[in-house]
């Protein structure tokens, strides 16, 4: 654990601003046993809207494009080729397929980040949020460690 702490320390200076699903930090700080499900399809982004890296999942953290747009009146930031940063070993194609398909964006909500992925068929809201117990997620891993160590 002292390992794991030192890690994230180090890691502190180089991210400031980490955002994972808020269905899974609930479900695991409940010991839900079902919480990777909420992974799917982003486990998390780092400074989405300076230097945005996105962690797919079970991927890789990558530094993805953005651009921002207005929609509506509101300032969102659209995600080009989503579908490209998809495992497919533990993601279906139908998800690819379907992200190919969707214009995706992100932006604030209060004080959440809103991920949309909206197609011809549907439009899915995923919230994230980037504290906990007024612990803020510095970056992913520090994030996961943290709510592991909750967990137990």
């Amino acid at each position: 654990m002292t390992i794991s702490s030192l890690t994230c320390f180090a890691q502190s200076y180089e991210v400031n601003d980490a955002w994972l699903p808020e269905k899974y930090v609930h479900a695991m700080i409940s010991t839900d046993s079902s919480n990777c499900k909420f992974l799917i399809p982003i486990e998390g982004f780092e400074n989405p809207f300076t230097n945005c890296k996105i962690l797919t999942f079970r991927g890789e953290l990558s530094p993805i494009n953005t651009t921002k747009v207005d929609v509506n009146g509101k300032e969102k930031h659209q995600l080009f080729n989503l579908q490209y940063y998809i495992n497919l070993k533990y993601n279906s194609e139908e998800l690819v397929k379907r992200l190919s398909e969707s214009l995706v964006y992100i932006s604030m909500d209060n004080d959440k980040l809103l991920l949309e992925i909206i197609n011809s068929q549907e439009k899915e809201d995923v919230y994230f949020i980037n504290k906990i117990n007024n612990h803020e997620f510095k970056s992913i891993d520090c994030a996961k460690d943290y709510l592991q160590i909750l967990n137990q």
